[in-house]
């Protein structure tokens, strides 16, 4: 009995797998999305950890690993050179990230 209990509740667990990893949208998660990046951004803007014109920077930063994706995704997917080089930007983008923030420049003129 406690068998067959085990089973059925690996079962489930492996078909209910996939509903629980998409958004409530319906849209799979993605693990280096876009929108994450926006809100540490403004976390850190929010908390004073950023300046204007590190999120300047940030931002250009953002919109130009944007731009590649877009130009990688033309054919519809992405081949695992593709892969690794938008990992290696999003890596670089989340050091400067954390740079900029830990980097005791403060907003309202505080050190």
């Amino acid at each position: 009995m406690k068998t067959k209990m085990m089973t059925l509740f690996a079962l489930i667990l492996w078909i209910s797998g996939p509903v629980f990893s998409q958004d409530w949208d319906g849209k799979k998660k993605d693990r280096w999305d876009d929108d994450i990046f926006e809100d540490h951004i403004e976390e850190g803007w929010r908390h004073g950890k950023l300046t204007r014109d590190e999120i300047r920077l940030l931002e250009m930063q953002e919109d130009r690993i944007r731009k590649v994706k877009r130009w990688m995704l033309r054919d519809g997917h992405l081949d695992r050179w593709e892969q690794r080089k938008l990992q290696k930007m999003y890596r670089e983008f989340n050091k400067e990230l954390w740079n900029q923030k830990n980097d005791r420049d403060r907003r309202y003129g505080r050190r």
